[in-house]
């Protein structure tokens, strides 16, 4: 299960009446925490891509960076790393741009609470923050 997952209007043009979703995300983005850093590296790319997941962005706190990838022969190729303060425009939200360094508000609670559950709360805050900045 990802951290965040994004479908594309014409494919989910109403939010669904169960609990759940069925339709295989167009994006995901899973945020690197200690305990989580191998699964997402791992395991986690390999099921995004086995089910058809179109693009899939890693965003690791520790460094300040965000790896964007694009699925191409159910294998996954690196589109950017951007780091720190770099402007982020990448597919599949290329019609947008934001500042990568909106995100790293949380660093220092991170680093200081490393057991927290704080990589729970930088997905909320980059969801939010993407859902911001599409508006």
């Amino acid at each position: 299960m990802p951290d965040l997952a994004g479908w594309c209007r014409e494919r989910i043009p109403e939010l669904p009446q169960e609990a759940y979703f069925t339709v295989v995300p167009d994006w995901v983005c899973d945020v690197h925490s200690p305990s989580t850093r191998k699964q997402d590296l791992d395991s986690k790319k390999v099921i995004y891509a086995r089910s058809g997941v179109s693009y899939l962005w890693l965003v690791d706190p520790d460094v300040r960076s965000l790896e964007a990838f694009v699925l191409c022969d159910r294998e996954w190729v690196l589109i950017d790393r951007l780091f720190d303060y770099e402007s982020v425009s990448l597919p599949p939200f290329d019609a947008i741009s934001f500042d990568l360094g909106e995100l790293w508000a949380s660093k220092v609670f991170h680093r200081s609470v490393p057991d927290a559950g704080t990589a729970d709360i930088a997905a909320v805050e980059l969801g939010a923050e993407l859902a911001q900045t599409a508006k």
